[in-house]
């Protein structure tokens, strides 16, 4: 188990104040024995039990909740699958735009940009299992330049070979807006 918010756990010493307020408050008072209070001394005993079992399922409660509160707010998650499938990984849906304009054809780390923005949505389809959805349009499609060969798509295993048949340029007249 993963914490989003792992630093709130140091709220976890929190959960002592209740327990220092409870030992701050009981105090040994002294007892002066009257001949008269005997008989109800058995009746006490009961009544003291009582009130202590409900003094110390306060004190089991209250450290809970704020622990409680502390880890709620430090956001747990889980890693990973559990055994027999309780745990599933959650689908993802990836929207993939590819920047195909005539300043693409920069060089920057020895490669081409448009090389390397290829490079970048073929890994993430990599990261991408069974189930996922994902969409890939190129720039030049959103503003209509493009001659039409890539389209949105939701075909996952299409989507590869439609990012390596983009080319940068083809679709750019020189004559922009």
């Amino acid at each position: 188990m993963t914490f989003l918010n792992p630093f709130v756990l140091f709220g976890l010493a929190a959960a002592g104040i209740p327990i220092l307020l409870h030992l701050l408050n009981l105090r040994r008072l002294k007892t002066i024995e009257f001949s008269t209070l005997s008989f109800l001394k058995e009746l006490q005993k009961t009544s003291i039990r009582r009130v202590k079992i409900r003094q110390w399922l306060l004190l089991a409660l209250r450290t809970l909740l704020v622990a409680l509160l502390v880890m709620a707010f430090s956001r747990p998650t889980l890693k990973g699958t559990l055994a027999g499938g309780v745990a599933e990984r959650a689908k993802t849906s990836a929207a993939i735009l590819l920047d195909d304009s005539p300043s693409m054809t920069n060089v920057s780390d020895h490669r081409q940009l448009f090389a390397q923005a290829q490079a970048a949505a073929l890994h993430v389809l990599e990261a991408m299992s069974e189930g996922d959805e994902a969409y890939f349009l190129p720039h030049a499609e959103l503003n209509g330049r493009s001659s039409g060969h890539v389209a949105l798509q939701r075909n996952f295993s299409a989507l590869p070979n439609s990012i390596n048949e983009v080319d940068t340029c083809n679709c750019w007249s020189s004559s922009q807006p």
